[in-house]
């Protein structure tokens, strides 16, 4: 339950719209959407799709709360930094992929275990 939920949470926040906005809810003003794009266009975030089970794998998300996003995914694993929807950089930290890691920001440190 808590894989699927984490999931869920992590998808809500990507879609696979073309666009890449950030959007606010008409009902609920405090609340921000951001858009990002997916695999094979510029500037997308990267992840692993296992088409037998139809199972998406993104590694890890985090935010520093201040408009900069944090991906983890792919093969080979690697780690995305967005500023808004823009890309700023994105780094490879491991030659294999992964289905479970633990992906976390602090200060100015990222702690990313994977299996």
């Amino acid at each position: 339950m808590k894989k699927k939920s984490f999931l869920l949470l992590s998808l809500s926040f990507l879609t696979f719209a073309p666009l890449s906005a950030q959007r606010v809810n008409e009902n609920y003003p405090f609340l921000s959407y951001w858009d990002f794009k997916f695999r094979n266009v510029p500037d997308s975030v990267d992840y692993r799709y296992n088409p037998k089970n139809n199972k998406l794998y993104l590694s890890g998300f985090d935010t520093d709360g201040k408009g900069t996003f944090y991906f983890a995914g792919g093969n080979p694993l690697s780690v995305f930094c967005f500023k808004g929807t823009t890309l700023q950089w994105r780094r490879k930290v491991s030659d294999t992929h992964t289905k479970c890691a633990l992906f976390r920001l602090r200060g100015d440190s990222f702690y990313l275990v994977h299996d």
